[in-house]
């Protein structure tokens, strides 16, 4: 996944030129395949296209992409560089790893073990299994992805639950903890992992305090989250209230709508980008309403692939 930190200090365009190089390097865009478009891109990440164009430019460059009319950037194979720029770019990438972690309060040994554990990941054998995340929403499925992403090392596939079946060639499937059974029997040939999401109680508790009178208002990215989302708040906060609802997944023209006719906004991280465009100085009260997997679960993952 690339990816950029606006807290580094390094440019936002090296920043894309290394993540790039690493993705092609580590087999997620294969010789041939065409990049993001550069405007979709720079939405996903909330950068500007120029930069993106700017990152392209130079890989295309040192020979990694190649710019065809009517594709667009296509990758043609990984980095090529000589042994002193590996370790000039190795040795920065360290030294600002260091910095950071010093300065949240790590002591040597905390550094080291930490080192330790990452250079290990890298080596781990469970390197090239594949790995299936299925969930009963895409945002859900995109939680479970970045956790077994950065637990496992691999390349981690997205499904649909009903396309699990015994002809599924994978290695590990994580699925949500109330497919757990029903998927072991129908997939014996893997290892089945299930997981367990939550809500920020900080949304949770807001949602609480609504009258039964008051309207609620939910953005999510796609539309399919709309409905185990809306029964998960009735559930877990008791809330009868109404509940207007909408996906910014290919338009945001109801957003506005339901924001003004709402007594509390709550919007998926997914939606963020779009609820920032569109408002919110005119909307009430408005809170982010993170998805994520339980500590226990991201624990169960970790152990997995230890």
């Amino acid at each position: 996944m690339i990816r950029v930190d606006t807290q580094d200090d390094l440019p936002i365009y090296r920043q894309l030129v290394e993540s790039i190089r690493y993705e092609i390097a580590s087999g997620v865009y294969a010789p041939s395949e065409v990049m993001p478009a550069t405007r979709a891109l720079a939405r996903e990440l909330d950068v500007s296209f120029h930069t993106i164009r700017r990152a392209y430019g130079i890989l295309v460059e040192e020979g990694v992409l190649a710019s065809q009319p009517g594709k667009g950037f296509v990758v043609v194979g990984p980095a090529a560089l000589g042994k002193s720029e590996r370790m000039e770019l190795g040795a920065r990438i360290v030294s600002g790893a260091l910095q950071r972690m010093t300065g949240i309060g790590l002591d040597d040994s905390e550094i080291a073990y930490l080192m330790e554990e990452q250079r290990s990941l890298l080596d781990f054998d469970q390197r090239g299994k594949r790995v299936v995340v299925a969930a009963e929403y895409q945002e859900l499925a995109e939680a479970a992805l970045e956790v077994a992403s950065l637990m496992t090392g691999n390349i981690v596939e997205i499904m649909d639950l009903e396309s699990i079946d015994a002809r599924l060639e994978a290695d590990v499937i994580l699925v949500p903890m109330s497919r757990l059974a029903s998927t072991k029997s129908q997939n014996a040939r893997a290892e089945v992992l299930g997981f367990q999401h939550a809500f920020a109680e900080e949304s949770l508790m807001a949602i609480s305090a609504l009258m039964d009178r008051e309207t609620l208002g939910l953005i999510t990215r796609y539309p399919d989250a709309i409905g185990p989302v809306s029964q998960q708040i009735r559930l877990l906060t008791g809330f009868k209230g109404q509940i207007l609802a909408t996906a910014v997944s290919g338009h945001d023209i109801q957003v506005d709508t339901i924001a003004a006719a709402s007594d509390l906004v709550i919007y998926t991280k997914g939606a963020s980008r779009t609820v920032r465009r569109v408002g919110p100085d005119s909307w009430h009260a408005l809170m982010e309403l993170d998805i994520h997997l339980t500590t226990s679960s991201v624990e169960r993952v970790r152990n997995l692939f230890r």
